[in-house]
């Protein structure tokens, strides 16, 4: 009698937590039936690495650095700064739109976005000294650039707007560097071949 239990199936309540686990983690391993063939999830995630899963792989490599970077620094940006560039989002989306259904739309959740939103103004505080912009500078590229700016602009707008670009500007090249040389000094295995390096940020 022992010897037939041992072949049976596991008990039903194993079956259901298995079932229960692909349920609310969105896992099941077939993903669809043609005609009683099953397409794989595994399957899935073959194609869609083929695709694009070196530039994620990429993205998720440098995630983990910038993360890891910031937590020696000590750098974490508080709620309140979250929650207003949250609200800046806010104003920016058009009459009538919610801000869940954006991100719903996009595949994003809340939670994702203030991950996001922190990683970013992390590493702005962390290229701080980098990114600044000196008046001369913005007058200087103003100067050089007038016929960018409508005539009947106000020089105040003029050198705000000249702020703006040219933070953009030294931001875009300090994170590239500093990027480089955080994956120059870190410890990577990686087992694929990288033919591009996205900042992924």
């Amino acid at each position: 009698a022992n010897q037939a239990q041992l072949g049976q199936a596991p008990p039903g309540g194993v079956g259901a937590a298995v079932v229960y686990f692909w349920y609310r983690t969105g896992a099941w391993p077939v993903v669809a039936m043609v005609n009683g063939r099953p397409v794989t999830r595994f399957e899935i995630d073959q194609a869609l690495y083929k695709q694009q899963g070196q530039v994620v792989a990429e993205s998720l490599v440098t995630k983990a650095l910038v993360t890891q970077e910031l937590a020696k620094l000590k750098i974490k940006p508080n709620e309140k700064e979250i929650d207003d560039k949250v609200d800046e989002i806010k104003k920016s989306l058009g009459e009538g739109q919610d801000i869940n259904q954006v991100l719903s739309s996009r595949g994003m959740t809340m939670g994702q976005l203030r991950e996001q939103i922190a990683l970013q103004l992390g590493v702005e505080k962390a290229l701080s000294d980098k990114t600044g912009v000196a008046s001369a500078e913005a007058q200087k590229y103003v100067s050089d650039n007038d016929k960018l700016f409508p005539t009947s602009m106000p020089i105040d707008q003029r050198l705000q707007q000249a702020e703006s670009v040219l933070r953009d500007q030294k931001t875009q090249t300090a994170l590239t560097e500093w990027l480089e040389g955080l994956k120059k000094k870190a410890n990577i295995w990686r087992l694929y071949k990288v033919s591009a390096s996205p900042l992924g940020l």
